[in-house]
């Protein structure tokens, strides 16, 4: 073999070595930053740097290698929901229900084309609580939106039998349902806007949300 070209082997085989470790310490950081952002979320749910991570080697590559993008649009998801404070009446703050907005079309997008199916059930499970507390707000169609709650609590069901939340919260808006029906066939709108006070279909694991 010619100098020259062992050289230059040589050479390629250096930065392939240099690239890997460059890659290696990416994977490590992006690991860390996952667990970090967890256990920040739980403290701190509406802080804005959750989940990043800084890269060595361009073009997201370690986050791809590790298949983030889905877990992170899932995370994402579920911070804009509690950024939406669904336990409050919103009727006069513009900015939440936008939120609120916001977090139905991530939640729909990750029950849509999540490959974790206890992702997707997750997501159907937390637009239900948003229809919910819809209804809430607008108790003349109030109906409509417990209807929407339940199908969404039943898919959440049947893609993840064990999830006691979506069990709670389907019990609570069959429970509501007979009411809010009575109320709309009576055209009683039911509203207190202005007012604020506690949203349905939220808590503690198991105790719905």
């Amino acid at each position: 073999m010619r100098p020259a070209l062992r050289i230059a082997l040589s050479a390629c085989c250096v930065v392939a070595a240099a690239g890997l470790l460059l890659l290696a310490t990416d994977v490590l950081r992006w690991q860390a930053a996952m667990q970090a952002g967890d256990v920040q979320f739980r403290v701190a749910p509406a802080d804005a740097d959750l989940w990043k991570s800084t890269q060595l080697v361009p073009f997201g590559v370690a986050r791809r290698l590790l298949s983030l993008d889905d877990d992170l649009a899932y995370r994402s998801s579920v911070r804009t929901f509690r950024r939406g404070r669904v336990r409050e009446l919103a009727f006069s703050d513009r900015g939440l229900i936008a939120v609120r907005s916001q977090a139905q079309e991530q939640l729909a997008q990750v029950a849509r084309s999540a490959p974790d199916q206890a992702q997707r059930s997750a997501a159907d499970n937390l637009i239900g609580v948003l229809a919910l507390a819809d209804a809430a707000l607008d108790p003349s169609q109030a109906s409509s939106y417990l209807l929407g709650a339940i199908g969404r609590f039943q898919q959440a069901i049947s893609l993840d039998p064990k999830s006691e939340d979506a069990k709670y919260n389907l019990e609570l808006a069959l429970a509501r349902l007979p009411a809010a029906a009575k109320s709309a066939a009576f055209g009683d709108s039911g509203t207190t806007r202005g007012g604020r006070g506690k949203a349905a279909g939220t808590g503690q694991p198991g105790s719905g949300y």
